[in-house]
């Protein structure tokens, strides 16, 4: 599932789990994207940011955008 992620990482997404915090799919695809080295922490914090400014505007009945 998390196998291509490193283990810092997984170990981070693995205290999320135990505190029963989910990770939306939008959410996971941009941690693995600075995971990779494809994107830096800032620029995924700009993403994150605009998303949910897009759906803050669209309403709370709106699913995160996959598109990134």
């Amino acid at each position: 599932m998390n196998n291509d992620l490193k283990s810092s990482t997984r170990y981070v997404l693995g205290l999320f789990a135990v505190d029963n915090i989910k990770i939306s799919d939008f959410g996971m695809s941009v941690i693995r994207r600075i995971d990779s080295g494809e994107i830096t922490i800032a620029e995924g914090k700009q993403l994150i940011v605009n998303e949910a400014k897009k759906l803050a505007k669209k309403g709370s009945d709106v699913e995160p955008s996959t598109d990134i």
